[in-house]
């Protein structure tokens, strides 16, 4: 098969123990979630709201994914407990600031590279394994939103698009 009938999987990798987990499937969408904060002000006697800028929010991208350890193409077995430990907090954490969970970085082949974080994980599981009732087909929805490092600007926007870290 062409590369185009089996595109580069999406690959999440925690940024401080370096662990990736590649995504079984690429999944088949993304939602993306671009906000921008103004402050509402009211001045007596004016015929509107003004608008000032205060912020641009963090980006927020959702998507969905199965793992269906029956169709061939195999998962990582440990896919679960991987993106279960994006969300808490390392037992070395030695202060508030080192005590969150860690970054992550999203690769989207073709569409992002971000440093995000892991807000939610929701999980359906649909079939188990006889005999170990191991989970064999399920479904993952993560919603991350994006941890800029630095300042984002529109010429930064403009140039490099979603590939930014």
């Amino acid at each position: 098969m062409s590369d185009e009938a089996q595109p580069e999987r999406v690959s999440l990798t925690n940024m401080s123990s370096l662990e990736e987990l590649l995504l079984p499937y690429r999944p088949e969408e993304l939602k993306r979630t671009v906000e921008v904060s103004y402050a509402r002000l009211a001045p007596l006697g004016f015929s509107h709201e003004v608008m000032q800028f205060q912020f641009r929010k963090n980006e927020k991208l959702s998507f969905q994914f199965g793992v269906d350890q029956e169709s061939g193409v195999r998962a990582r077995d440990d896919a679960v407990a991987i993106l279960d430990a994006m969300t808490a907090p390392s037992r070395a954490a030695q202060s508030v600031a080192t005590g969150a969970p860690p970054e992550v970085q999203i690769l989207w082949p073709g569409l992002l590279l971000m440093r995000v974080r892991i807000v939610t994980l929701n999980y359906v599981f649909k079939r188990f394994a006889p005999g170990t009732g191991k989970p064999t087909w399920f479904t993952v929805d993560v919603t991350v939103e994006e941890a800029p490092l630095k300042r984002i600007t529109a010429e930064d926007i403009r140039s490099k698009g979603s590939f930014r870290v």
